[in-house]
């Protein structure tokens, strides 16, 4: 089953982005969010997680630039 709603989000975050024109962070948020709804994730876990990734992701960034 996570699989199914994996390829699902994946086909969703395409669609959001090729053909609604939803800006790419926006879209990746909303279909985050839906994949951890679906797979059964509390809400503010869900927001941790982004968070947590986000924030590594960024912290990684600027070690690089500066």
């Amino acid at each position: 089953m996570p699989l199914l709603i994996t390829t699902l989000a994946i086909l969703v975050l395409i669609a959001l982005i090729s053909y609604v024109r939803l800006h790419t962070f926006l879209a990746f948020l909303l279909v985050s969010m839906g994949v951890g709804l679906a797979l059964g994730l509390a809400p503010m876990a869900i927001l941790d997680s982004i968070q947590k990734g986000i924030g590594g992701t960024l912290g990684s960034i600027m070690s690089i630039i500066a």
